[in-house]
């Protein structure tokens, strides 16, 4: 279940990002099968400058303001 809707969601971000995604990944407990899981799909993506990206469009959804959080935050 979760591994198909993961991918109707990576297909969008690719569409989205396809011009600065270098990977989308499918991450946390939804991506590990028969783990007992909440319902959210995790999703990492991943650019070659944070800082120096345009990520802000939604599609056909318009834009909407992006979380600003440096690398450094996750480390």
């Amino acid at each position: 279940m979760w591994a198909s809707d993961y991918e109707a969601h990576e297909q969008r971000i690719r569409g989205a990002l396809a011009s600065v995604a270098i990977t989308v990944a499918h991450i946390g407990s939804t991506s590990v099968p028969a783990l007992p899981t909440k319902p959210i799909i995790d999703v990492l993506v991943t650019v070659p400058d944070a800082d120096a990206q345009d990520c802000s469009h939604r599609g056909d959804q318009g834009p909407r303001p992006v979380p600003q959080v440096s690398v450094s935050e996750w480390r």
